[in-house]
């Protein structure tokens, strides 16, 4: 009986630190994610995406890496910097509070995203922001 209860609770250990480690995996993933957007660079982003990457947020939706790394091109020019505040990890999603700061006039945007992460891939990224600062840039960086 106790070597089954020592196996017992090595087995259940063994779980949760897979569960850790694939948390930690996709915090890694969203970090490298949002450095490569802070370093405006699109062929990094999309190592990250997966071909499908389904991305919302309140000015557009998306359904493919290409539309999504055409949109973050466009949105490149307008953009300072990033500043990521913190990242939450539970099983296969990820949330990340960070602000990104545009060339005046439209200045910081405080933004929550949740990405969701399969095989190391972000397969879903759904982004929180009022829009209203950047209404007027809509069209410039949305369109095909």
């Amino acid at each position: 009986m106790r070597k089954f209860l020592i196996l017992l609770c090595a087995l259940l250990y063994s779980l949760s630190a897979q569960g850790s480690n694939m948390d930690y995996d996709n915090m890694t993933i969203a970090k490298a994610y949002y450095t490569a957007i802070k370093e405006k660079n699109a062929a990094d982003m999309g190592k990250y995406l997966a071909p499908d990457v389904h991305y919302v947020n309140p000015l557009a939706e998306m359904t493919s890496k290409e539309e999504a790394l055409t949109a973050a091109k466009k949105l490149f020019p307008l953009t300072k910097t990033v500043t990521i505040h913190k990242i939450f990890s539970s099983e296969n999603q990820v949330v990340v509070i960070f602000d990104l700061e545009f060339l005046p006039p439209i200045g910081n945007l405080p933004i929550a995203a949740l990405l969701t992460i399969h095989n190391k891939l972000i397969t879903k990224l759904e982004m929180f922001f009022d829009p209203r600062p950047i209404l007027a840039k809509k069209d410039e960086i949305f369109s095909q």
